[in-house]
């Protein structure tokens, strides 16, 4: 198990997990030793053995070991045994939405986001420091892409739109031990400034005009530092940009060999 922040979240993507599972019911495995070679390992005290099994089952909810058994939780079943393509995809959306983390990002950044907002999101949510937040983040990211995949309502849009991301609650027992709803929160509509509610102060917030930019940002140091970071990360884009670009060259002679 991983942290950041106050955020717990697996070690191991939703599809390499599906994965052992997948396997261990081609196979019948039903004990930890007949297990172990689909992980990759051979030694069961092995601290990757630990977080794969981790990843599997408190966070994905497929997998369950008990002492050298392991067995799949009722929602795994509803994922190897799946009589259709709907159902897999259905009990494969209520295993990663169990994720909190993941569903927060989405209901934050939706499918479809701008890369540079990732990680000021991330830090809104975990409260990480921005020293562990550059260690981590890029992981993170990589896991969330994996995640979204099986976040997108099964048989729905991926669009982006926020209407077109609510599912039902899990069912059946065993679904839902502890775990919030796996509604997914609708995403905040993203570009483009909106106005106050009529009971909000406009000096609680900085604003900025320039052209046709707009900038309304809260006076709250939180918000500031993740502004910050993604202020920071758009210089740097900017700055690659501009090294990137063939520079003209001024009137002479031409080069050595007659070429121009």
């Amino acid at each position: 198990m991983a942290t950041l922040g106050s955020r717990e979240y697996p070690e191991y993507s939703s599809t390499q997990c599906l994965r052992y599972i997948d396997e261990a019911k081609r196979q019948k495995i039903t004990t930890l030793a007949a297990f172990l070679p689909i992980l990759g390992h051979k030694n069961p005290n092995s601290g990757g053995v630990g977080l794969k099994l981790s990843s599997m089952g408190k966070f994905y909810r497929v997998l369950e070991k008990e002492g050298k058994s392991i067995r799949f939780t009722p929602l795994g079943d509803k994922i190897v045994f799946n009589l259709a393509k709907g159902d897999r995809e259905r009990a494969c959306f209520d295993s990663v939405s169990g994720v909190a983390l993941f569903k927060d990002l989405y209901g934050r950044l939706g499918a479809d986001y701008n890369p540079q907002d990732f990680a000021p999101v991330l830090q809104d949510l975990t409260g990480a420091k921005p020293a562990d937040l550059e260690g981590k983040a890029g992981d993170i990211e990589k896991l969330y892409r994996d995640a979204v995949q099986y976040l997108r309502v099964p048989g729905g849009s991926t669009g982006g739109g926020p209407d077109d991301r609510r599912a039902p609650t899990p069912s059946g027992p065993g679904d839902d031990r502890g775990h919030e709803s796996s509604e997914l929160p609708r995403p905040r509509p993203g570009g483009g400034a909106r106005p106050l509610a009529q009971d909000d102060d406009p000096r609680n917030y900085h604003e900025y005009t320039s052209g046709g930019t707009f900038v309304r940002v809260a006076k709250d140091a939180k918000v500031l530092r993740g502004i910050e970071w993604m202020v920071k990360g758009w210089l740097k884009d900017a700055s690659n940009s501009r090294e990137r670009k063939p520079r003209k060259r001024t009137s002479g002679p031409p080069p050595v060999g007659g070429q121009s």
